[in-house]
């Protein structure tokens, strides 16, 4: 039986999930592939729901829980702390920007896409709605600037 779990995160990462993991929608809950990083960390973050707890969760993201071959069992182990929640936001933002930044120096060095058009193409294939192209453009010039900053100049 699949447990499902609904959780509150950032719209522009839901989104991002909902997009990336697309194939793998079922019945309106995205089931995590088992061998990424994201499904890992959802599994050692999972605990005990504790009797204070409400029954019924609401979100705008829906994970469908299943069991693996060895861990947690989700009839069991079904919920997450906030500070849970805010760790899984927190790696999912790494995910995104880690594909997304990574692509956009690819495809300019590559092929001599602007930066823009990469940040285009990235927010039409994963149907990103929630946030503009400069904001994500703002995002990777701080990156960039604190990469700058970490790397002994020469």
């Amino acid at each position: 039986m699949p447990y499902t779990l609904h959780i509150h995160i950032k719209p522009l990462l839901a989104e991002y999930l909902y997009g990336r993991y697309s194939d793998f929608i079922e019945e309106g809950a995205l089931h995590l592939p088992a061998g990424c990083y994201l499904y890992i960390t959802l599994q050692e973050l999972l605990g005990r729901r504790p009797a204070s707890a409400p029954l019924r969760e609401t979100g705008n993201l829906c994970l469908r829980l299943t069991a693996p071959h060895r861990g947690k069992n989700p009839a069991y182990y079904n919920y997450l702390t906030q500070d849970a929640i805010s760790l899984f936001e927190q790696r999912t933002l790494n995910q995104l920007q880690l594909e997304l930044f990574d692509r956009m120096l690819d495809d300019r060095r590559q092929l001599g896409v602007p930066y823009i058009e990469s940040v285009r193409c990235f927010i039409e294939h994963y149907h990103i709605s929630s946030i503009s192209e400069e904001g994500l453009m703002k995002a990777f010039w701080r990156w960039k600037k604190n990469i700058k900053k970490r790397s002994p100049s020469y």
